[in-house]
């Protein structure tokens, strides 16, 4: 049976306790795991669970947070120069990784504010980038808030929707070519 294991640092639990619920999330989704699930496969009770998260809801904002740090980290690695359409098919093929989570997000953030604040921030982030690189490549800044909604919902889109890898990357040279000259 898990215990508290007083001898772990708490951060080491913390960092067990999402990694436990991120391969359980990823395998088998956010509404068939169980908080007891989640304490036994980190090797703790659910009592230490809840001591770190308030629940299952702010322990998935913790998951999203942290493989939305992974996500920056890796965008913010390549090369500002790069071609637009290598930069978005790098961010399709990245978030596709995290497509079931994506959509647990999406679905979660209508009815849970630690899940939507998550979201929210996410897309601020998004937005920020965006605005950078089309700043950085001169555009308009009037069309700029058109420009980072189309490619937030056709990314989200190409996420949401099965395409032939011919297809989706058609809809990526488009989107680079008409919105980031």
């Amino acid at each position: 049976m898990p215990s508290n294991r007083p001898d772990v640092a708490p951060e080491v639990k913390r960092q067990e306790i999402r990694s436990a619920a991120r391969s359980l999330f990823f395998s088998e989704g956010f509404d068939k795991t169980s908080v007891a699930r989640i304490a036994r496969a980190a090797g703790v009770t659910p009592n230490t669970l809840y001591w770190y998260y308030a629940g299952k809801e702010q322990l998935f904002a913790a998951v999203v947070e942290e493989l939305t740090a992974l996500f920056f980290m890796g965008l913010e690695n390549r090369d500002p120069q790069e071609p637009v359409r290598e930069t978005l098919a790098w961010v399709i093929e990245a978030m596709d990784a995290a497509q079931p989570l994506i959509v647990t997000l999406h679905e979660k953030a209508r009815t849970s504010d630690a899940i939507a604040a998550v979201h929210e921030r996410f897309h601020t982030e998004v937005a920020t980038l965006i605005g950078e690189r089309l700043r950085a490549r001169g555009v308009d800044e009037a069309r700029m808030p058109a420009i980072i909604h189309i490619v937030s919902f056709s990314v989200e889109g190409l996420l949401m929707h099965e395409l032939a890898p011919a297809e989706r990357q058609a809809v990526i040279d488009e989107m680079a070519a008409r919105l980031f000259v």
